[in-house]
């Protein structure tokens, strides 16, 4: 190696390693990595090699080297090593960002978007995120990466897929979206697209490896292909809190003419349960709204219909409960998905954008050395002083903003230059990257809400996806009086 390339080699990981640190500063401010309630099942399945079959997921084969290390940092680095890899190699391709433009989006990312916090938590939420940046590359930039780095950027892709099957089903929603958004744009005479043909190929490969990862893990752990009940009893608690289920249970329940369900048994409880003013949401134990509160006690509360009918006896009859409730209001579960998904993208239905069950230190104690336990109990976590209200007080407005400047971003793409035909190439490129965000966000609450409801946390996942649009611009501006320096740069 000559010394222009060993200096170039050592820029490069010197910007990787800034850009890594950045991403995990809400691990230095916490003092350890965020966990979940769910950590500790994603945790006890690596432990155990078991996939769950509740949602078999490859997200815990990530978690292996934590344990074997005996502490998360392994985990925490792998997850700020990807992301700063994708972000680094996506501004430079996208937009040609030098190094010190490069840096200075990502540190606005850190600082104005949701993507550290997630980056330093003990969850699969990050990978369903991180899918879209990777699918980006891969559909848009095929021939501006070498071999090595499609089958890095495949392997990505791959490892978001299979961390949570909602990302299957995200991914293909975007696509579809994608397919409208090129069609719309050649009617309207807009910026094409330009799709490698290769690279569409390798998503649609990575969408059918990873969608067919779920059955095939069930099968082989647990002897059956199909889902199990508790993945309906999510998506029936949601239906039952829109209203739409319990009007065909009291009309079809006790007469012979219609199929019996389990849930006939539970109906008084179902009825009492549906009927909780909003005052009886206890936001101090759970910080949702009062729908994500009745979908939770539906499921898992003292008096819970779905638990008792669907775990204690062992009814599997939700898939068909859910069937024949959408052919009972067909337009009452249209215009319920359309209304939530604007809640959960929106966020209009609670103010805290990043919350949830966060895990006690109990997971540590469980999992690793006594050392760290000792550690992770000074947590801000534990101690209940993360203050996630402030920083959800500026961050959820800048969601806002960045979703109306990536509508900006598709209507700059679908109108072309026919609306301005003096920008230059730089912002057609952003602007295809903000329809593209723009897309993936609104599939994921599409997706999120008919599954499970308005749980902010579906959503704080990849909104710093739009949130960093206006990140992008304002980098994009300050930098614009100065091509000759950062000509050098790059």
């Amino acid at each position: 190696m000559n010394q222009g390339s060993a200096k170039f080699l050592g820029l490069g990981l010197a910007q990787w390693l800034a850009a890594a640190l950045m991403l995990q500063w809400v691990w230095a401010y916490n003092g350890g990595p965020i966990l979940y309630g769910d950590s500790g099942q994603y945790l006890l399945s690596a432990q155990t090699c078991n996939l769950l079959s509740y949602r078999p997921s490859g997200y815990p084969l990530l978690l292996l080297p934590a344990l074997w290390a005996g502490g998360l940092w392994p985990l925490l680095w792998l997850q700020a090593g990807v992301t700063a890899w994708l972000l680094l190699r996506l501004l430079r391709l996208e937009l040609n960002f030098g190094p010190w433009r490069s840096l200075t989006a990502v540190l606005g990312l850190c600082l104005f978007t949701t993507l550290p916090w997630w980056v330093v938590t003990v969850m699969s939420d990050l990978w369903a995120s991180l899918i879209a940046l990777a699918a980006y590359m891969l559909l848009f930039h095929w021939g501006g990466v070498g071999r090595a780095e499609r089958v890095a950027l495949t392997l990505v892709l791959l490892l978001g897929l299979v961390s949570h099957i909602s990302a299957v089903l995200i991914l293909a929603a975007t696509l579809g979206l994608l397919a409208l958004l090129g069609g719309a744009g050649r009617l309207l005479g807009g910026t094409r697209l330009k799709i490698r043909g290769a690279g569409a190929i390798t998503v649609c490969a990575a969408l059918i490896a990873g969608g067919l990862f779920f059955p095939v893990a069930n099968l082989w752990q647990h002897q059956t292909a199909a889902p199990a009940t508790g993945a309906a009893r999510l998506a029936l608690a949601r239906v039952a809190v829109d209203g739409l289920l319990l009007d065909m249970l009291q009309e079809r329940c006790g007469d012979p003419a219609y199929y019996q369900y389990s849930l006939c048994a539970h109906l008084k409880p179902l009825e009492k349960l549906l009927s909780l003013p909003p005052e009886k949401n206890p936001t101090n134990y759970c910080p949702c709204s009062q729908e994500g509160f009745v979908t939770w006690i539906l499921n898992f509360g003292r008096i819970a219909p779905l638990r008792d009918a669907y775990v204690k006896e062992g009814a599997t009859d939700a898939g068909r409960t859910l069937w024949d409730s959408l052919l009972y209001h067909p337009w009452g579960h249209v215009k319920a998905v359309i209304k939530g998904t604007w809640d959960i993208y929106g966020n209009s239905v609670i103010s805290p954008f990043i919350n949830g069950k966060l895990a006690t230190a109990g997971i540590i104690k469980r999992f690793f050395p006594i050392n760290n336990y000792r550690d992770f109990k000074d947590a801000r976590t534990v101690k209940g002083t993360l203050r996630l209200e402030f920083f959800n007080g500026y961050l959820l407005p800048l969601v806002w903003l960045g979703g109306a400047v990536s509508l900006v971003g598709l209507i700059v793409l679908l109108l072309g230059r026919r609306l301005v035909s003096r920008l230059p190439e730089k912002y057609f490129h952003w602007a295809r990257l903000a329809a593209f965000c723009l897309a993936f966000t609104l599939a994921n609450a599409l997706i999120m809400y008919a599954a499970v409801g308005d749980h902010t946390r579906y959503q704080s996942r990849c909104s710093w996806l739009v949130a960093m649009q206006p990140v992008l611009i304002l980098v994009l501006a300050l930098y614009r009086r100065r091509p000759a320096q950062d000509g050098r740069a790059n």
